[in-house]
């Protein structure tokens, strides 16, 4: 047997292995994307939750230097 033809017999070996291997490792793909997907999403949700936090705080600053400012002109 020739390397050229061992290649191609490797090469027919994998394709005919991930076809009929092709329903169980599409099932994990799958899975593992709309798992990505969770993740983005809680992810999503945690950043949106500390800019809200962020910019209320960043208020309440604002609003305590106001009060500061208006005390001194009295």
């Amino acid at each position: 047997m020739t390397i050229q033809g061992s290649t191609s017999t490797i090469a027919g070996a994998a394709v005919g292995t991930a076809g009929t291997t092709f329903p169980l490792w599409n099932e994990w793909v799958a899975f593992l994307s709309g798992t990505n997907q969770w993740v983005i999403a809680i992810g999503g949700l945690v950043v949106l939750g500390l800019t809200i936090r962020k910019l209320l705080l960043e208020n309440r600053l604002a609003e305590r230097r106001l009060r500061e400012m208006d005390d001194r002109r009295s």
